[in-house]
């Protein structure tokens, strides 16, 4: 496996880290896709990207702000997200705002609704009325912290980003 981190900053203090990952002879893979990590915690963070490794790069983003930078490059650049795993839980701005932005930064840039990047929200948040608030903001999958990557590769996979 080869792994290469290369950081770069956007709107003065800005970091988003990405990660660049190889691996040869997996069963599974996203179809030609950019993913976006919002995460705050290092450990978690790390664990995302070992389970994404095998799918392609991974961009991380520590919150929400620094996740709609990133949206809004991507999306500048004509390279947008396909996929984003987010947490709810964040400083700055939380996944929840956050959500709400992307789905907003997305409609204006003439993106239809279902059409943008598919968002799960992986958070430790149990509670129904998150659940559905989430689902109401328009994210399309929901995973309760702790998670198995095959919980997560099964969500990727339904939501078509998958070939076998």
């Amino acid at each position: 496996m080869y792994c290469r981190s290369d950081e770069s900053g956007l709107c003065g203090r800005v970091i988003v880290k990405t990660y660049f990952f190889r691996k040869v002879d997996v069963r599974e893979r996203i179809l030609d896709v950019r993913t976006l990590i919002v995460e705050d915690d290092n450990t978690s963070q790390q664990l995302l990207a070992s389970y994404l490794e095998a799918y392609g790069p991974c961009d991380i983003a520590t919150d929400g702000v620094r996740a709609l930078v990133a949206v809004a490059k991507a999306l500048h650049d004509q390279q947008p997200y396909a996929l984003i795993c987010m947490d709810i839980s964040m400083p700055l701005m939380d996944g929840r705002q956050a959500l709400k932005e992307i789905r907003k930064m997305e409609q204006d840039a003439g993106i239809a609704l279902g059409d943008g990047a598919k968002i799960i929200m992986t958070t430790g948040r149990d509670d129904p009325k998150e659940i559905m608030g989430s689902f109401r903001d328009n994210c399309e999958a929901y995973l309760i912290k702790p998670f198995r990557k095959s919980q997560l590769v099964e969500q990727i996979s339904k939501l078509g980003l998958l070939s076998t």
